[in-house]
């Protein structure tokens, strides 16, 4: 038997999905929900669905010109053009200072590129708009490990745990660092 709360939740979720960019960004007052249903979902699986509505609405801005800046960075990304794809977010960053997912990306450039300590200084800014942030973190995170910083690397994905209880990935980097320990 379907459980009618999650039934429930499936369908008011979608019907956030529908609404146009009225909110978006970090800022989105969906998001909230989200978050709870993630912490409250049985398995990885079930906050799967959550997680994806959260990614959804994070690479959401209000401003047509900055999404269409946002989509082109995330295209160069995808293509491997990061230099160009650098240009775009930075440009995107500096028009839309209070997007969080703005800053990921270009962390996220910057980790790809090599440029750890670039990629720590917008993985912290991206994570002062979005604490909940857990791909932030997790980028964060393995930035501490691929710098044998284990400690700072255990204390990231516990974190990103209490956002995202189900998370293997953080759970198989948590259990490896645990091994450099023993």
């Amino acid at each position: 038997m379907i459980n009618k709360s999650f039934l429930f939740t499936i369908l008011l979720v979608s019907s956030f999905l529908n609404i146009s960019n009225i909110f978006a960004d970090q800022n989105d007052p969906r998001l909230d929900i989200l978050f709870l249903n993630v912490k409250d979902s049985q398995n990885e699986v079930a906050s799967s669905i959550y997680i994806t509505s959260i990614w959804r609405i994070w690479s959401e801005t209000n401003n047509q010109n900055s999404q269409q800046l946002y989509d082109l960075g995330n295209q160069l990304l995808k293509q491997r053009k990061y230099e160009q794809s650098l240009v775009i977010f930075t440009d995107l960053v500096n028009k839309e200072p209070n997007f969080a997912e703005g800053w990921n990306k270009r962390a996220t450039l910057h980790f790809l590129m090599g440029n750890f300590n670039e990629s720590i200084q917008d993985i912290n800014k991206t994570l002062a708009l979005e604490p909940r942030h857990f791909g932030a973190l997790d980028g964060l995170g393995q930035i501490q490990f691929k710098l044998n910083n284990f400690y700072e690397s255990i204390q990231t994905y516990e974190k990103l745990l209490t956002i995202v209880p189900h998370s293997s990935s953080a759970k198989k980097m948590l259990k490896l660092m645990n091994a450099q320990f023993i």
